[in-house]
């Protein structure tokens, strides 16, 4: 097999090892803090489980993974400690993209074709 093809192998390879990371986003919630704090409490947009971006009044970005939402001490529990929701300005949660999973599963078996296509001929010899 040429150097090229084995070099277009890998290349596909690798988009294929990759490309499960497509399925998901980061969707910022836009509204205001406060709206920001009431949906929290209120509308449960971060269960326990969820990974988020959390930006708090001193400016800075907090990735989380949800462990439990108080809304009475008002305190959303995380694994190293707790944020006050008080403290939060802005939100963004990881969702499910179909789109993205539909271009990747697409984009999978035409890289599938494409390398049997490439090996068909080294497979003949």
């Amino acid at each position: 097999m040429s150097a090229t093809v084995r070099l277009n192998l890998s290349t596909l390879i690798c988009a294929l090892l990759l490309g499960p990371t497509a399925c998901t986003s980061m969707h910022p919630i836009e509204m205001s803090p406060e709206a920001v704090q009431e949906k929290i409490v209120s509308e449960n947009i971060l269960p326990p489980g969820k990974s988020a971006k959390i930006v708090t009044s001193d400016g800075r970005v907090h990735k989380i993974k949800v462990r439990r939402v108080d809304a009475e001490s008002g305190v959303i529990e995380i694994p190293n400690g707790s944020l006050e929701i008080s403290d939060i300005v802005a939100v963004e949660t990881k969702e499910f993209s179909i789109g993205k999973t539909a271009l990747l599963a697409a984009g999978s078996y035409v890289a599938l074709g494409l390398i049997a296509l490439a090996a068909a001929p080294a497979l003949l010899l």
